[in-house]
């Protein structure tokens, strides 16, 4: 999961990962790399740590004197982070880590969706079903890691149910995309919306 205090007291969760960003010959990671590799493991349960080795005419070096982070990618980490802080108190973990590792949240309540590379032009309003029920209602917001912007799609989404992995929104709607890397998408249940999940019944590839 994620937490607020991991990283104001470097504690563990589950896993950490180290990214460092530097301009030395041996680089380790440009700006843009960076970024999706924050995203990622964030959606996977766990979290990075971010450090920099740009050239400094005083040759002061962050990770070893600390002080001002000069690179692009702190800001959008930052930006990351808001968006993990405002979401479940108890943190995310991953919807399906077997059969949708582009997903995490909470069943029923909240969902990230990350599309890293890839650079969809559109998303169907699609979850797996565990914890959802005919009726439920949800908000969706379309996330640009990169630019920094939420933008909330029009109206709501009304679930419907299937025989099917996945359940869907009546009208099978779908949510426009830019068609640029490092896209998310977040699904929140509206306030107030009562309607409660039917009993577990699992199916093929649900853990």
């Amino acid at each position: 999961r994620w937490r607020s205090n991991a990283m104001d007291q470097g504690t563990t969760v589950n896993s950490r990962t180290r990214r460092m960003t530097t301009n030395f010959p041996v680089g380790v990671a440009t700006v843009s790399p960076t970024t999706p590799r924050a995203c990622c493991p964030a959606i996977a349960g766990t979290y990075v740590g971010h450090g920099e080795t740009y050239k400094h005419p005083q040759d002061i070096i962050w990770w070893a004197r600390g002080g001002k982070l000069h690179g692009q990618s702190p800001a959008r980490i930052g930006f990351l982070r808001k968006i993990l802080e405002a979401g479940p108190a108890d943190g995310i973990d991953p919807i399906d880590k077997w059969q949708d590792v582009n997903t995490a949240g909470v069943p029923g309540q909240y969902y990230l969706v990350y599309f890293g590379h890839q650079a969809p032009n559109e998303w169907e309003f699609s979850l797996p079903r565990a914890n959802l029920s005919a009726g439920m209602r949800f908000n969706v917001e379309v996330i640009d890691t990169w630019n920094m912007t939420i933008e909330k799609a029009n109206g709501e989404f009304n679930i419907i149910e299937d025989a099917t992995y996945r359940y869907r929104a009546a009208g099978l709607p779908k949510v426009k995309l830019p068609g640029r890397k490092w896209m998310a998408i977040r699904v929140t249940r509206v306030e107030g919306d009562t309607v409660t999940a039917h009993a577990e019944q699992k199916i093929y590839g649900e853990g």
